[in-house]
């Protein structure tokens, strides 16, 4: 349940199964849960300039966390800042890419019955449509 967003949680009684958890196992436990669903917000929002001030407020406040590792997932976010800031903007992904590229080295593994380059680039392409 604590990796699950809170609104994805199926009915009350586990709504409430968590909310005791995060109330009576451990404070730190309740922060982590609460920035966890912070940032997953932040990626969801609309409006690119509000996204970038909240993950902005994210990074300045979990920066200054007691909890090790919050602290640190901060101080990374805090390095790639920018790039982060880039992926917010643009609603571009290179996502689709790497799975062609993870096929076609998938296939490169197991390729060893073609016969020649044509016939394995007709595979690839055949495996892209």
């Amino acid at each position: 349940m604590l990796l699950s967003r809170y609104e994805n949680l199926k009915d009350n009684k586990q709504k409430e199964e968590l909310n005791y958890i995060l109330i009576n196992y451990s404070e730190d436990l309740r922060i982590a849960y609460r920035e966890k669903e912070e940032m997953l917000k932040i990626i969801q929002i609309e409006n690119k300039e509000k996204a970038i001030e909240r993950l902005n407020d994210w990074i300045k406040r979990n920066l200054e966390s007691d909890i090790l590792a919050l602290k640190n997932c901060a101080k990374t976010y805090f390095n790639w800042v920018t790039e982060i800031r880039n992926a917010l903007e643009v609603p571009y992904s290179n996502g689709p890419m790497e799975g062609y590229n993870n096929k076609i080295k998938a296939l490169k593994r197991v390729a060893f019955g073609f016969r020649n380059f044509t016939n394995f680039k007709a595979r690839i392409l055949l495996m892209a449509s």
